[in-house]
């Protein structure tokens, strides 16, 4: 996935997918059946069998991993008290 970043067919792929989820989030708000339908099948494909992490709970998120956000006006953030 990451090596289609920045070029047509990654951008193609990531407007598809979007495509895929907002098709199948309204599908699943139009007909009150579907979100049963997708349980008893979720039921039958996991027979019982709890869902399970399969990351460990030692891993931490690591925070602040983005650089700062440039200054916009000033040496002002924009995100002082009272501005939106």
């Amino acid at each position: 996935m990451t090596a289609t970043s920045g070029m047509s067919i990654g951008h193609q792929g990531m407007l598809l997918a979007a495509e895929s989820l907002a098709t199948a989030g309204s599908e699943l708000q139009r007909d009150p059946a579907k979100p049963a339908e997708a349980r008893k099948e979720f039921e039958k494909a996991t027979e019982g069998r709890p869902y399970e992490c399969a990351i460990s709970l030692e891993v931490k998120p690591r925070l602040n991993q983005l650089p700062p956000r440039a200054s916009t006006r000033a040496g002002r953030s924009g995100c002082e008290e009272g501005e939106s």
